[in-house]
């Protein structure tokens, strides 16, 4: 089933220059939509809207997670 959610993450240090939009987008297939943002070379948070299969996503939240990122779901029609 495909789904929409609006996730918050939050980068630290270590990951702030690492690719993780990408990877959501080339490796779980999933579309994501940055509404807002704001990374520094310390730290770094983007708010995004990620379509895609549920499944995908589900492991795509785990790789983020696993990658060090701080990982805040929204309800639908929030934030």
């Amino acid at each position: 089933m495909e789904i929409t959610r609006v996730v918050r993450l939050d980068y630290p240090a270590t990951v702030v220059n690492r690719p993780i939009v990408n990877q959501l987008i080339r490796h779980f297939g999933l579309d994501v939509n940055i509404l807002r943002a704001e990374v520094s070379p310390e730290v770094g948070w983007l708010l995004v809207e990620v379509r895609g299969l549920e499944e995908d996503y589900a492991r795509a939240l785990d790789y983020i997670r696993q990658e060090g990122l701080k990982v805040t779901e929204y309800p639908p029609g929030q934030p």
